[in-house]
């Protein structure tokens, strides 16, 4: 082998010369000390903490003046679909002929009705409406028994918005709503 950083022939062990192979060492003689290269880590998935139009409001807030919630609504959490499974095989070995189970329910309970918190944020103050937040279906609220919140637009004070997944929306009696999103 050629060493890199000088240019001379050397011949490594076996072992040295796996691991030079694998390039876990560098390709350098004795002379000039081959350096073990640190293990990298493979890179992260990057989390995008910007809202987009795909964004979901998942959960809202109403804090009162001593920052207790004393409103809320939130969403189920998601779980992840089951992954497909193999296609099963009738008659004999050599038939060749799959069969499929095609549903449209894809093996989902369909008791639960599908959630979405609706609101009109973007279009309030230019049509001159109240802020409303509203849970669809309305008659499913599990867990806090609210399914409306309404703002009207003379009790907002300022609303902080920075193109985050938080809009704080500060009234002026001291509370505020706290709106939270999630990217899909």
């Amino acid at each position: 082998m050629l060493c890199r950083k000088c240019g001379e022939e050397f011949t490594p062990l076996l072992e040295t010369a796996h691991l030079i192979q694998q390039g876990k060492l560098e390709q350098s003689c004795p002379g000039c000390k081959g350096v073990v290269r640190p293990l990298m880590a493979p890179k992260s998935a990057k989390i995008n903490l910007l809202r987009t139009n795909r964004s979901r409001l998942h959960r809202v807030d109403w804090f009162d003046l001593e920052g207790v919630s004393t409103k809320w609504m939130a969403l189920p959490p998601i779980f992840p679909r089951p992954g497909r499974g193999r296609a099963r095989r009738l008659g004999r070995r050599d038939d060749n002929i799959y069969a499929f189970v095609m549903s449209t329910s894809a093996g989902r309970n369909l008791n639960t009705p599908h959630l979405v918190l609706r609101h009109n944020y973007d279009t309030f103050r230019s049509r001159g409406q109240h802020l409303v937040i509203e849970k669809v279906p309305s008659f499913y609220c599990s867990q806090t028994g609210l399914d409306r919140i309404e703002v009207r637009c003379e009790c907002i004070e300022r609303i902080e918005d920075t193109g985050g997944l938080e809009i704080g929306v500060y009234l002026k009696d001291g509370s505020r709503v706290v709106m939270k999103f999630k990217n899909a």
